[in-house]
């Protein structure tokens, strides 16, 4: 599970400028006995080191699309490339190892662990991915720094502000030094000034380090930041 060998498999054509490739992708839910179609048809392309907005009112689709991006969920058809492997096609432990070595998530509501203090937060992902302790640690905490928390190491999320948590989880997102980030609706839970520090620190962060940034959101003004912006109109995708 320590090595790409172990997570992917399935090689299709190849495109080195390219990280992710969607094609024809749907995704319905069952509410009952009523499907509800969430994504019809759903073609994407993002190249490595892009930063792409997917806009869209409540319910578009949005957060599915992200999930699916990730290996939180699996499409209903078509399917999905990153890098030259069909990740749609994993199972559930290449899939855990997938998200583990090559994603990083931020989400809305941070989903810190209470119990553990930010340090503890950001090093979990790399103690799953088995990273000796040292170098965890010591990988956190300049993480905590490149996000402006030195001095809330020890902190638990229940002492730290709507925006220190979120800073938090992106730390913990890039703690595995993922190939893409994808932030799921990040300022969605903030003040308008905190949210623009936000988007400017993942901004900082994926020029830096050239890492593929997706950020699904309603507001429009928090997608003018990306370099490509798509837009969900009714589980489909517009340019």
């Amino acid at each position: 599970m320590d090595s790409e060998s172990a997570i992917m498999k399935k090689v299709v054509e190849k495109d080195p400028e390219r990280l992710i490739l969607v094609q024809k992708v749907d995704k319905s839910y069952l509410l009952g006995k009523r499907k509800l179609e969430v994504l019809r048809e759903i073609d994407l392309e993002v190249e490595k080191g892009e930063f792409v907005a997917i806009c869209g009112a409540s319910g578009a689709g949005k957060s599915t699309l992200l999930h699916l991006l990730g290996g939180l969920d699996q499409p209903d058809k078509g399917h999905i490339q990153f890098e030259h492997h069909i990740i749609n096609e994993l199972s559930n432990a290449q899939l855990a190892g997938f998200r583990n070595l090559k994603i990083g998530f931020v989400f809305q509501s941070y989903h810190l662990l209470p119990e553990l203090d930010a340090l503890e937060n950001v090093m979990i992902p790399a103690r799953l991915a088995r990273t000796p302790f040292h170098s965890s640690r010591e990988k956190a905490v300049q993480l905590l720094e490149t996000v402006g928390l030195a001095g809330r190491i020890d902190h638990r999320p229940s002492e730290l502000s709507g925006g220190e948590q979120q800073r938090v989880a992106i730390a913990r997102a890039l703690i595995n030094d993922p190939t893409c980030l994808l932030a799921d609706e990040p300022t969605g839970n903030l003040d308008s000034q905190t949210g623009i520090e936000i988007i400017e620190l993942l901004k900082s962060i994926q020029s830096r380090n050239q890492t593929t940034l997706i950020i699904a959101s309603h507001d429009h003004n928090v997608a003018s930041h990306a370099a490509r912006i798509l837009e969900l109109v009714d589980g489909r995708m517009c340019s």
